[in-house]
């Protein structure tokens, strides 16, 4: 999905600017044709955002604050389609505004506000326009817009401590790759024609040490380079079906930060089940929105089969317990919750256990990891200081050349 800007004409008469969401002008002409308009032209919009190597969707920081906007003026009591113009019109150019735009045009036109963010799901969360038919059918549009706004923040909250506890390593790694670099590639090639030119015989580690300070020497530009393009090639992999799940594999088996992984999808996982079945969608339903807004596609397997054991007629807690690798608290508390009728209770207690767990195993790794990075660090360099100045405890045979 990307951005188009169309220029048009109006049923009476009139020349305006339309922006667009969409995959193709094409289809971009055909949509606005269905809704009336003459379209003159159709041209893509670009941006630095249309190199962004993580994803197209909706920056989240940016459709929460639309909804808190949104919220306000829909319970302040005035009509959606006159709440959506307001908040359009402070809105600064990009995806958001062009999606907004599009919605406000269908609600213009008598559609349900549901029906008409369905077809973004791409660019927002997939449960959005579920949460709000739920909203519209109970009458309490502005409570599900306040748990959406909830709902989200507590998703980016988790998202941010994760990236907070994997910055401080990350920063010693590089801070250590850039140390060693200096070493091998700057300060070993002078110790390495010093010991040349003495004639002597060199104990084998420094010899080690000064071929791999020769190739770092000669060929560091090239390596860093690689690393470069290899960090790119990563980056659009991780955009492709296959290598997204690839990688999300690998996530769920790595040490100390595959149990982080699967425990942050609960959470996940047990927000979005206790918003929906709060809304009023039901179990089936709800798995079917929640495995499209999962953000691991290992997941989402699992909870489509998790989904069609409960269409056969199995109860949710045993869906859970058979095909979801969450721990065992998930499936006794949605027992529980369907035994008293109190499912969506149950599930804000299994993400409000999972959250207070995983700010422990956060903390857990953030302690570990960073202090074995840097001892790590420190060794390397450690023994490559002393290889290269082993040789200078038999200084007086180097001067003397004896």
């Amino acid at each position: 999905m990307v951005n188009f800007r169309a220029k048009v004409g109006t049923g009476n008469g009139e020349i305006a600017i339309k922006e667009a969401v969409g995959s193709s002008t094409v289809e971009i002409k055909r949509k606005l044709a269905e809704e009336g308009y003459f379209v003159f032209d159709v041209k893509r919009v670009w941006s630095l955002g249309d190199l962004n190597l993580v994803g197209k969707r909706v920056s989240s920081r940016q459709f929460n604050l639309f909804n808190r906007e949104f919220r306000g003026l829909v319970k302040a009591g005035m009509p959606i389609a006159e709440s959506l113009r307001m908040v359009l019109e402070r809105m600064p150019q990009g995806p958001l505004r062009a999606l907004v735009g599009q919605v406000l045009d269908r609600v213009v036109q008598g559609e349900p506000l549901s029906a008409a963010f369905k077809g973004f799901e791409g660019l927002i969360p997939s449960y959005y326009p579920a949460l709000l038919f739920a909203g519209e059918q109970s009458g309490h549009l502005p409570d599900v817009l306040e748990q959406f706004i909830d709902q989200e923040s507590r998703l980016q909250n988790m998202r941010r401590k994760f990236r907070n506890a994997l910055t401080y390593p990350a920063f010693l790694m590089i801070v250590g790759i850039v140390a060693l670099y200096v070493i091998l590639g700057r300060a070993m090639p002078q110790f390495a024609g010093l010991y040349r030119d003495s004639q002597q015989d060199l104990p084998i580690v420094t010899e080690w040490v000064m071929a791999l300070g020769d190739l770092v020497s000669r060929h560091g530009t090239l390596m860093a380079l690689g690393f470069v393009l290899l960090a790119v090639a990563v980056a659009l992999f991780s955009r492709t079906a296959w290598g997204k799940r690839k990688l999300d594999l690998w996530l769920w088996r790595i040490p100390f930060l595959g149990s982080l992984w699967r425990l942050q999808n609960q959470n996940a996982f047990a927000w979005t089940m206790n918003m929906l079945i709060t809304g009023g969608i039901p179990v089936p339903q709800a798995l079917s929105i929640t495995a499209r807004s999962a953000a691991s596609p290992i997941l989402a397997d699992h909870i489509e089969a998790a989904q069609a054991a409960v269409e056969r007629g199995s109860s949710l807690e045993s869906a859970i317990d058979t095909h979801l690798p969450f721990e065992s608290l998930v499936a006794d508390m949605v027992r529980i919750g369907e035994s008293t009728g109190t499912l969506d209770e149950m599930f804000a207690y299994i993400a409000e256990n999972g959250e207070e767990h995983a700010s422990d195993k956060l903390e857990m790794i953030s302690n570990v990891i960073a202090p074995f990075i840097l001892l790590l660090v420190g060794l390397t360099i450690a023994a490559l200081v002393i290889a290269m100045y082993l040789p200078m405890f038999g200084v007086a045979d180097l001067i003397s050349g004896d």
